[in-house]
């Protein structure tokens, strides 16, 4: 048919172009914790111990399929409960370490933001495929991070996911054809239980 060119010549000029080898970098804000105000009476102890509610605990079990579609060779993490929690279901089914990395966490972020740059800039530069897990607070340094890889159509996209939800995640697909790694394309994916 006719309409079936314009599609059919766009994938054949995207695969000239060589950017349809692409691996997916997975941007995961953790799962449903338990509130901060139920967690140890509301004291100011320790959060990087609050662990994820029952419905978070439901969540990160679910999210192994949609993880699973993408195929991550990586898990790298918050060293902070909810986060380990979140990707541990997944690294456990695909028989994977989970790597641990201190400045994805709200205080390391918080503290030295330039770390947290450099650990997402490493990831992208490698030719893996990872899913990442953080913190709401710490995915604005991440996404900008990640935005500085993509043309300026993809830009306002990976900004706007400071607003995943617990369990959402941007998976950017990144094309290292080039000098320079390229975010070629985003989507938002999140598992099957949606946290509020």
């Amino acid at each position: 048919y006719e309409f079936d060119y314009v599609p059919l010549n766009n994938l054949v000029a995207l695969y000239d172009a060589g950017t349809l080898d692409t691996k997916p970098l997975i941007i995961l804000r953790h799962a449903k914790a338990m509130a901060r105000s139920d967690w140890k009476g509301g004291q100011a102890v320790d959060d990087g111990r609050r662990p994820l509610h029952d419905f978070g605990k439901q969540q990160a079990k679910a999210l192994i399929p949609t993880i699973s579609a993408f195929g991550p060779k990586q898990v790298v993490t918050s060293p902070w409960k909810r986060c380990k929690d979140t990707v541990a279901p997944y690294a456990v089914k695909k028989k994977l370490a989970v790597i641990e990395r201190h400045q994805l966490s709200e205080l390391g972020n918080a503290k030295r933001p330039s770390r947290t740059t450099d650990v997402i800039q490493d990831f992208v530069e490698r030719n893996k495929s990872v899913v990442i897990c953080s913190h709401r607070p710490s995915l604005p340094t991440i996404l900008k991070t990640l935005a500085t890889y993509a043309p300026l159509g993809l830009r306002k996209q990976i900004n706007e996911a400071t607003t995943l939800r617990p369990g959402q995640m941007l998976v950017a697909h990144v094309n290292r054809s080039g000098k320079k790694p390229r975010v070629v394309a985003v989507e938002l994916q999140e598992s099957i239980l949606k946290a509020e």
